[in-house]
């Protein structure tokens, strides 16, 4: 297990800082979610305005309905930025899931981007599950106004069950390279962790581990610099971070 979870550590670290041309795909999205997010700036305009002007309805009032009634072409817009961000994400994973097994980054953006079903697929999947997920979170809030101790409780339950099933389906970008399918893509993953699910559950806390050191590597540089190059550094942070993820996941799940 050690053997495993350090080989496929290094060779993420390997890949990423050795083969700098690793970076693009997910340098593009950095670049991508930037431009997006100033183009679509307006859209928190007016809520944020609102809710300067009249807290006292934000605070009595369901948040829901009032984002629904008043502010759907601003959340139609956002829910578009963000699905176009994400979709790029996916097919930038699955590009360098495709360069751990040992494809060549071309190839792999080009079979990558040739998937755009797949990707648009589980983006789907992602958005319908964190629906259910944000609703079950707020039932379970909503318990606390009754019995904080209950509610308390019930959020231990869901982390554990998130963070358990979360290392179960951690694995199904790498998966859906060959998968026909989403589906089959998580029931792959699933399978995939059966047997190695402590190994798995190790591995992805190893992950969580070395982005943190990144963040804060990036962070001193940034206030040694007096935060005058905040935005470039930003961006390399989440390069870094997402393209050293996307290895990592690939070449653990390739070398099982």
């Amino acid at each position: 297990m050690v053997s495993l979870i350090f080989g496929s550590l290094f060779s993420a670290i390997k890949d990423t800082l050795l083969k700098p041309w690793n970076l693009s795909p997910m340098l593009i999205v950095a670049l991508a979610s930037i431009a997006l997010s100033n183009l679509t700036s307006w859209t928190l305009e007016k809520p944020l305005g609102d809710m300067i002007l009249y807290p006292e309805v934000f605070s009595t009032s369901d948040l829901y309905v009032i984002a629904f009634n008043n502010y759907l072409p601003e959340m139609l817009v956002l829910f578009a930025t963000g699905a176009v961000v994400t979709i790029l994400s996916v097919i930038s994973m699955l590009a360098l899931a495709r360069v751990a097994k040992g494809d060549s980054l071309i190839d792999a953006l080009n079979d990558s981007a040739s998937e755009l079903g797949k990707s648009t697929a589980l983006v789907v999947v992602l958005t319908v599950v964190s629906i259910i997920l944000f609703g079950v979170m707020g039932a379970v809030i909503s318990v606390a106004d009754i019995n904080f101790t209950l509610a308390f409780i019930l959020m231990g339950i869901l982390g554990v069950l998130i963070l358990i099933i979360g290392a179960k389906v951690a694995y199904t970008i790498p998966a859906l390279v060959k998968a026909k399918n989403v589906k089959l893509a998580i029931e792959e993953s699933w399978e995939f962790t059966n047997e190695r699910f402590l190994s798995s559950l190790v591995f992805l806390i190893a992950i969580a581990v070395i982005v943190i050191l990144i963040a804060m590597i990036i962070g001193q540089i940034d206030l040694f610099t007096g935060e005058s190059f905040f935005l470039p550094l930003f961006i390399m942070n989440q390069t870094i971070s997402g393209t050293f993820i996307a290895l990592a996941l690939g070449h653990y799940y390739n070398a099982k």
